[in-house]
């Protein structure tokens, strides 16, 4: 046995810690309810915003939230030949996060700046 020192381990111990760290890959994990959208432009936009999701078509439930947390418009849309175009014409100068819920289930979150 060892002898106790000032930090309390005897001097025949070390303290360590050992983590080992795994690809989500390794583990057969995988994220199929997020979509990644292909492309929202013109970005910045004044008017309108046009959104690619790449062989997407029918209903989803759009929120849009600005920095602070506000939702500034929440509303059904239609998604058609892979295009959601949103109207962003009556929005404020400003950074907004567009959060889609699409009717399959799967989900995307993008940011879009406004600036007239």
């Amino acid at each position: 046995a060892g002898f106790t020192n000032g930090v309390g381990f005897g001097t025949d111990l070390s303290a360590a810690v050992m983590i080992n760290m795994v690809d989500v890959i390794e583990l057969g994990i995988e994220n199929n309810n997020t979509v990644e959208i292909e492309k929202a432009f013109p970005n910045p936009a004044s008017e309108r915003v046009t959104v690619l999701l790449h062989g997407m078509n029918g209903t989803a439930n759009l929120t849009i939230v600005d920095l602070e947390g506000k939702v500034v418009a929440n509303q059904t849309v239609n998604i058609s030949n892979s295009n959601l175009i949103v109207d962003v014409s009556d929005f404020a100068n400003g950074m907004y996060v567009f959060n889609l819920n699409l009717e399959n289930g799967k989900t995307s979150k993008f940011n879009v700046l406004v600036s007239k």
